[in-house]
Parts: structure tokens; C-alpha cells; sequence
């Protein structure tokens, strides 16, 4: 388990890292710092949030997670991402929370 410090730190050098059009386009708000990670609001979606964290390899996990009532649905994860592959997969996170 990391510092409260070190979680920041890796939060706010994702935020950095997520492609200005990724979080324009999710309508990315109410961010918090999580465990190895960071979570964010998605727009007008209800309860729906994004969460990237780092793994052990140095890469990292998205997931779009789904609040239905105490319940977390997962509708979109991708692994061993690394910070160049982060706007092309919030692109195709985008197009799980928003079907077309």
C-alpha cells in the first residue's frame, strides 16, 4: 500500500497524461485520487466513471465503471496500457459508455 503522497503523485502525472480532446470529450469532472490511481466523473452519464491505475509493470488499467445501486459494473477495461495508447483507449472507452 502506497503514501497518501506517493497515490497523489501518480494521480496527478496520469491526469497529465490522459490527451486534453479525451478529457473534453468524456466531460471528464469530480476527480479522485485512488489507490495506485485516479477516478473521474464521466459528463452527463449517471454514475458512470473512469478509473486508471498503475500496475506493478509499469502500465497501465482502464476500466469504465457503472454504479447500479451498491453494485460496480465494469463495461469497459483495457490492460497493460502504456501512456501513449491512453487516448485511443479512452476513445474506445468513450464508445462503451456512449453505444453508436
Amino acid at each position: 500500500m502506497l503514501t497518501a503522497e506517493a497515490n497523489k503523485q501518480i494521480a496527478n502525472t496520469l491526469w497529465q497524461q490522459v490527451p486534453l480532446d479525451n478529457k473534453m470529450r468524456l466531460g471528464a469532472h469530480k476527480l479522485q485520487c485512488i489507490e495506485r490511481g485516479l477516478r473521474f466523473k464521466v459528463g452527463m452519464a449517471r454514475l458512470t466513471y473512469v478509473e486508471i491505475t498503475l500496475d506493478h509493470m509499469d502500465t497501465y488499467t482502464v476500466q469504465v465503471v457503472k454504479m447500479k445501486k451498491d453494485e460496480r459494473v465494469i463495461i469497459y477495461k483495457a490492460t497493460s496500457v502504456y501512456c501513449d495508447m491512453l487516448g485511443d483507449i479512452l476513445d474506445a472507452a468513450d464508445h462503451a459508455i456512449w453505444p453508436r
